[in-house]
């Protein structure tokens, strides 16, 4: 039976419709972004990598130690490489796509085209040798993987999570070219604009995946933004600003468990004196006698502040596509409790430290240390954001099973199956198990507007039985079905389903345009 909660829904639509104003105001407003442990347990990644910088995945637990602000801490669990890795006996006679609701502990990749701050002859090439890396690959590529583009006008997803490099090349074939006009445009705040809409696509991405296990690797293909290159420079304010929002997009990134790597397709650099840029043995970028393209890297920070790594002057980005694919696949997990229980808001550094010589060690940089806060302190928040995020949600397992579609009046009728799996159950008094789930109904246009809703909650039971007939119904979707009233604009349907006492959330979209109606 569905129980709506008129006051509790009353402030998320009010969400819906200024979400991003919030979020604008929020970067704003945040001057100090923490990252909070979960349950005070501090979860690292950590790519081992030896003098060529190929992945070394033969080490031990006792080959690690941790040091937080310097103070070695006791390593509480510990995952090789070969414990992310696909096992493929499981897919054998399946189909190529990812699963979106997997429970395997293994790696995914985000590819992102991005061409907001990319100059057209610069991202020209850059989809030239993504497509190359594309081809490259197996039938069945290591790591699901997923393409995004982020245009001047949107991020748009343009091939789900797949195994198959001919679907992401079909996909990214398919890509028209973009003219980025926004770049073209300049000024102080075009350059805002552009950053607060590139930090929010790597929001959107974070959020939309911080609910699946394992690590996220996302490689970011685009020029970034170079703060004190640009006429932001002379803007204290806006750069104080920036770097602010730039620490809180951290923040987000560690907090989903995601690695970023960035590849510049740039190549090797020849400023308007003609000095090119020359990269060192030790990574660092020799210009002389002025540096004007390198200036503050800021959002190229975002890559080893997650423990991922910059590519830059270099003009093979197949490679450096591949380079990173690979760091992302094999690493180690390790956790701690950190002997420091003062929680002050401070920033703390970590070190990983190896009993083996010779080898490279590369992880997160800290973490600022605050008290934990539930998973769902900001449910309706974060429901709203689900709501108008492209990039779709993986936390719960969503599925359309039954669609009925009717063109007078515009109407559609859909019976969505919701993966148990991804729910939280509690044992009641009388034996049975129960979840409670929130599900939201949104008709969008294609600006992404949201132009009609309905929220409802649901509560689910599972009745008494053995443990192995519980495990045994979590194999039977929840079905439910939901109607409305398609308004003349709207293009497709998002459906939102949150597991209240997780707050995990998974989402399914209904093209209304691809689909059939069923009229007599």
């Amino acid at each position: 039976m569905f129980v709506t909660g008129s006051m509790r829904w009353m402030f998320v639509v009010l969400i819906l419709c200024s979400v991003s104003v919030l979020a604008e105001e929020g970067n704003a407003l945040q001057t100090t972004p923490h990252f909070r442990s979960s349950k005070h347990v501090v979860l690292l990644d950590v790519t081992v990598t030896d003098n060529a910088d190929h992945p070394f995945s033969s080490l031990a637990e006792k080959d690690f130690t941790v040091l937080e602000d310097g103070v070695p801490q006791r390593i509480e669990t510990f995952e090789a490489p070969d414990a992310h890795t696909i096992r493929t006996q499981r897919a054998e006679g399946t189909r190529l796509d990812f699963p979106l609701n997997s429970k395997e502990n293994e790696p995914v990749t985000v590819l992102v085209l991005e061409e907001l701050n990319t100059h057209f002859k610069e991202i020209a090439f850059a989809r030239f040798r993504l497509g190359k890396f594309l081809e490259s690959q197996p039938e069945k590529m290591s790591q699901p993987t997923e393409l995004i583009v982020l245009t001047p006008r949107r991020l748009e997803v343009l091939c789900n999570f797949s195994r198959d490099p001919k679907a992401l090349l079909r996909a990214l074939n398919a890509l028209p070219a973009s003219i980025p006009w926004m770049l073209m445009e300049g000024g102080v705040q075009g350059e805002v604009e552009r950053l607060e809409t590139t930090l929010n696509a790597v929001d959107q991405i974070a959020s939309a995946n911080a609910g699946r296990q394992g690590r996220k690797n996302i490689v970011w293909i685009g020029s970034g933004f170079r703060l004190f290159a640009r006429p932001m420079l002379f803007q204290k304010d806006a750069r104080d600003t920036a770097v602010a929002a730039i620490k809180e997009a951290t923040r987000r990134l560690l907090q989903a468990h995601v690695t970023m790597y960035t590849i510049d397709p740039s190549g090797l650099q020849v400023d308007s004196d003609g000095h090119a840029e020359v990269m060192a043995s030790d990574g660092t970028i020799i210009t002389a006698p002025t540096d004007p393209a390198t200036g503050d890297l800021v959002f190229e920070a975002l890559a080893p502040a997650t423990g991922g790594k910059i590519f830059r002057l270099r003009n093979d980005v197949d490679t450096e596509i591949a380079d990173s694919v690979a760091h992302g696949t094999t690493y180690y997990t390790l956790s701690y409790s950190p002997s420091n229980r003062n929680w002050d808001g401070k920033f703390r550094t970590i070190r990983v430290a190896l009993s083996r010589p010779g080898l490279k060690v590369r992880t997160r940089e800290g973490y600022y240390a605050t008290e934990d806060l539930p998973e769902n302190a900001r449910p309706d928040q974060a429901l709203a954001e689900a709501v108008k995020n492209p990039v779709p949600y993986v936390g719960i397992s969503v599925k359309p099973e039954i669609v009925k579609l009717r063109s007078n009046p515009a109407s559609a009728q859909v019976t969505l199956g919701v993966d148990r799996h991804g729910l939280s159950w509690n044992l009641m008094p009388d034996g049975r198990r129960h979840s409670e789930i929130t599900a939201i109904r949104a008709e969008l246009s294609a600006k992404g507007e949201v132009l009609d809703y309905r929220a409802v909650q649901k509560d689910v039971f599972i009745d008494k039985g053995t443990d192995a007939q519980f495990q045994r119904s979590l194999s039977m979707p929840i079905l439910f079905t939901m109607s409305t009233l398609v308004p003349d604009k709207a293009t497709h349907i998002r459906f939102v389903i949150c597991d209240i006492a997780s707050g995990h959330i998974g989402t399914a979209d209904l093209d209304l345009k691809s689909a059939q109606t069923s009229d007599p």
